[in-house]
């Protein structure tokens, strides 16, 4: 059995912003369900969704936004993608550095390097096809420190001693947070600006899941879910091995009620030590 699913019939790029490689679905494996997704970024520059891109190229010359880190999260989770790895790598002047040294045999002058700070990240995601395969993306990104200009006197462009030193310290979390946000662009086919007004209609996204509607995905879904559980867990059961819990044992605590040791019970006519002796 198959299913045609046209988005445009449902969603006109007029009023929406489609993040999808393909317009219409001819054929829809009966296995799976398409989920469609509907997400809002804020246009409050407050919210910290978008920015202003003053390096994009302007369309009729309005002013141009970008989506921030925060917003491209919420698509990423809408779009229901997932992080495979993520890794400091050597960055490329690094790179170039070790094959000289390999060549001359000379050792290298990390020292007095102006790119010893330097910090690159790799980063591995993977993104759900509407075929019912998973596309693989990866992005890397390198915060270079040589290129960063120190300021000489108050009215000079530029950065401050300590302004870079804190740089220097975040610059593993920032690296690894825009090359995420590579992974995410790429992985969308997310534009590097939108206007406004592009920014106002709401993001669509699509992928597609087993459906467990069916009895067989459902036995799957199931027995995937068992086997996960039993490697996390180490029990070894399945579902049919499980066995109600003895009637020795506390089905809410989990204790084991020992009938052999009897609590003796307090004798109401008996004073209390604190009692005796007119209560001294």
């Amino acid at each position: 059995m198959s299913e045609n699913f046209n988005i445009l019939n449902d969603y006109d790029p007029e009023k929406f912003n489609l993040l999808l490689p393909v317009q219409s679905i001819q054929e829809v494996n009966p296995i799976y369900k398409i989920v469609v997704n509907k997400v809002s970024i804020s246009t409050n520059l407050a919210d910290k969704e978008i920015y202003e891109e003053r390096n994009a190229e302007k369309i009729n010359n309005q002013t141009m936004y970008a989506i921030t880190h925060k917003g491209l999260l919420k698509l990423m989770t809408a779009a229901n993608g997932q992080i495979v790895e993520s890794t400091r790598v050597r960055p490329k002047v690094c790179e170039k550095c070790i094959d000289i040294v390999k060549a001359t045999q000379q050792a290298p002058a990390c020292g007095s390097c102006a790119c010893a700070a330097n910090v690159a990240w790799k980063v591995k995601m993977k993104f759900p096809e509407l075929s019912g395969g998973m596309r693989l993306v990866e992005a890397t990104k390198e915060i270079d420190f040589s290129n960063y200009k120190v300021k000489q006197d108050r009215n000079d462009s530029g950065y401050s001693i300590s302004q870079i030193n804190k740089m220097k310290e975040f610059a593993g979390e920032q690296a690894e947070s825009k090359a995420m946000s590579r992974c995410i662009r790429k992985g969308l086919n997310i534009k590097s600006a939108y206007t406004l007004e592009e920014l106002k209609k709401p993001f669509i996204v699509a992928y597609p899941v087993l459906d467990s509607n069916d009895a067989d995905v459902k036995k799957a879904l199931i027995a995937g879910h068992l086997a996960a559980t039993n490697l996390l867990y180490g029990s070894g059961l399945s579902a049919p091995m499980l066995k109600a819990a003895p009637s020795n044992v506390d089905t809410e605590t989990g204790e084991i009620i020992d009938s052999d040791y009897d609590v003796e019970q307090p004798d109401p006519h008996q004073s209390m030590p604190w009692q005796q002796n007119g209560g001294k």
